[in-house]
């Protein structure tokens, strides 16, 4: 019977100390889990006012583009303008000296041609 009153001595001590590993077990979980929220609840609203920061700067931001983009076009259009510009001065010019040469090598046909005549008439 003794073995029997020790059995059940060691088996309430196990049980308490079963019972008292698995409160301190649950407290610890308890304690991480509550922990886990509070960081990603702070991350979140750390997230929600980086949010609202890049929302304000992406107005800001929206707008120093359009005005880059705007000054671009705008160089843009006036490089393309001058472009233009001497594309039409080099195209006349070259107009110019196509008539040129075409007046000289019809002055110079003429002018064989009337040597021909001569040379024929003699």
């Amino acid at each position: 019977d003794s073995i029997n009153a020790e059995y059940g001595e060691e088996k309430s001590l196990i049980q308490k100390w079963y019972d008292d590993y698995k409160l301190e077990s649950k407290k610890i979980y308890d304690e991480q889990v509550q922990h886990y929220l509070e960081v990603h609840h702070k991350a979140y609203i750390q997230d929600l006012e980086e949010k609202k920061r890049l929302t304000k700067m992406s107005g800001a931001a929206s707008k120093f583009e359009e005005r880059i983009m705007a000054r671009r076009l705008e160089s843009y259009n006036k490089l393309k303008e001058e472009h233009d510009t001497r594309i039409a001065e080099i195209k006349i010019r070259r107009e110019a000296a196509l008539k040129v040469e075409e007046e000289r090598k019809r002055k110079q046909l003429e002018e064989e041609e009337r040597i021909r005549g001569e040379e024929e008439e003699r």
